[in-house]
């Protein structure tokens, strides 16, 4: 059997959706080769692939809870069993300290209100000392402060930005719309050609 040469069924340039809408922006469409609305099924299998991946993170984030939820209920069991001993013998077993998560977060909330006015200051200076420092056409972007540092941001514009435009969806939906008003029949009517798959043909055994 002959070899197909490249290109005879699939174009050669690749049959991605990228590929084929790449073609049909710069009008390089070939209707032999190309299939219009690929790129559309693309889309649809790409959103419902990202749905099931996020369904499967979801099961597994509530598989995770419910975990973390029986260890809470056996940890809830095993202080009311430590609390019963030390009633009885007066002893006082570690998971009996309490962690004092609320008296934490209170303790955290009065420092940083203390802290407020102290961080806005530095936070100013900060910012009008880096202004001040920068050459032209740099701009202070943001400026924020933790319990150790301040953090100043700077930008400047690029001096040269791209000045070719990527096609936009409104200019792929009006070729994909002259296309069908020209081709639709065609397109229609059109002969998809089989996916072609090689086969590995054994030494036929001796009868």
């Amino acid at each position: 059997m002959t070899d197909l040469r490249d290109g005879f069924l699939y174009h050669p340039d690749g049959d991605s959706a990228t590929d084929q809408l790449r073609r049909l922006v710069a009008g390089e469409y070939n209707l032999s080769l190309d299939d219009l609305f690929s790129s559309t099924l693309d889309e649809a299998d790409e959103a419902i692939l990202k749905a099931e991946q996020e369904h499967l993170k979801a099961e597994e984030a509530l598989r995770r809870l419910e975990v973390k939820v029986r260890s809470l209920r056996e940890r809830k069991v095993e202080v009311e069993s430590a609390i019963r001993e030390f009633e009885t013998s007066g002893e006082i077993n570690e998971v009996l300290y309490p962690e004092c998560h609320k008296l934490l977060a209170a303790e955290r909330r009065e420092f940083s209100s203390a802290d407020a006015e102290a961080k806005a200051s530095e936070i100013e200076k900060a910012e009008t000392a880096v202004a001040g420092a920068l050459g032209s056409g740099w701009d202070v972007e943001d400026t924020h402060a933790d319990d150790e540092f301040v953090y100043v941001t700077v930008k400047r514009k690029r001096v040269k930005a791209p000045t070719t435009p990527r096609p936009t969806r409104d200019t792929i939906i009006e070729k994909v719309r002259q296309a069908f008003d020209v081709y639709g029949d065609a397109f229609k009517n059109r002969v998809k050609p089989a996916r072609l798959a090689s086969v590995v043909v054994g030494r036929p055994r001796a009868p």
